[in-house]
């Protein structure tokens, strides 16, 4: 039978702020996965399994390693949700939190040097989306498998530089290259729409009144979020990808 396999971060996973980041207490994020996030509502409202790997605060490329041990196992009928989380968390932190991989005095280990310097830092995010997006790719065609990317709150392509913009042509990205293509859009009816919202952290984010039922305090999708994110899932694998669901 079909199965939902999803991954991600916060968004994927169901955060809903409780307190103290109890979210993070394993058995708390396990109970959100499977009663709280959009995947979870999608699979029971069509009587279906899900395997959620989602981890609030999770970086694309911890998920990545997720996928590519999962992808074996992952049918080829199965629906697989990937949402991306903001590059900024992958290996642009490497200055900032760990130094002492770009010292001068030892060997690059986890990027080049001169990708890291002052004037290059903010090239990373689009290099690593470009190595996460064509390792996803690759496994697709390994396995003959789709894997449907979504923004969760921030969308790479805005900072994305112009010369670079031409390699992003990756299939089933949902509103790849296209201004208003995150989840945050879906919930304030904004998807691929007219109003400005781009933001690299949705904790500094305030989403408009008419909307805040969608939303938690910290700006996650809440209970009513996530169904009314599992709606719009359910019309895009069906009409846009033809799914048999």
């Amino acid at each position: 039978m079909i199965k939902i396999w999803a991954y991600g971060d916060s968004f994927v996973a169901g955060d809903q702020d409780d307190p103290k980041r109890i979210d993070a207490i394993p058995e708390i994020m396990e109970y959100n996965r499977y009663n709280f996030s959009f995947a979870a509502h999608l699979a029971k409202n069509l009587g279906i399994d899900i395997i959620n790997r989602a981890i609030s605060g999770c970086s694309n490329f911890v998920q990545l390693d997720k996928l590519f041990k999962d992808a074996a196992s992952i049918a080829q009928d199965d629906i697989v949700i990937f949402g991306i989380s903001s590059p900024l968390r992958d290996r642009f932190q490497i200055p900032f939190n760990y130094p002492e991989f770009v010292k001068d005095t030892r060997g690059p280990t986890l990027g080049d040097r001169d990708l890291f310097s002052k004037k290059n830092i903010h090239c990373v995010p689009t290099v690593d989306m470009f190595y996460l997006l064509s390792s996803i790719e690759k496994i697709e065609k390994l396995y003959n498998i789709k894997i449907i990317k979504i923004n969760a709150f921030h969308n790479f392509m805005e900072d994305c530089p112009l010369e670079e913009t031409h390699k992003f042509q990756f299939a089933n990205y949902l509103g790849l290259n296209k201004p208003n293509n995150t989840l945050l859009d879906v919930l304030i009816d904004n998807w691929l729409g007219t109003k400005k919202l781009a933001t690299k952290d949705h904790n500094k984010w305030t989403p408009p009144e008419e909307y805040k039922i969608y939303f938690t305090r910290k700006s996650h999708p809440s209970v009513e979020g996530h169904k009314k994110i599992a709606i719009w899932m359910y019309e895009r694998l069906k009409n846009d990808y033809n799914y048999p669901i």
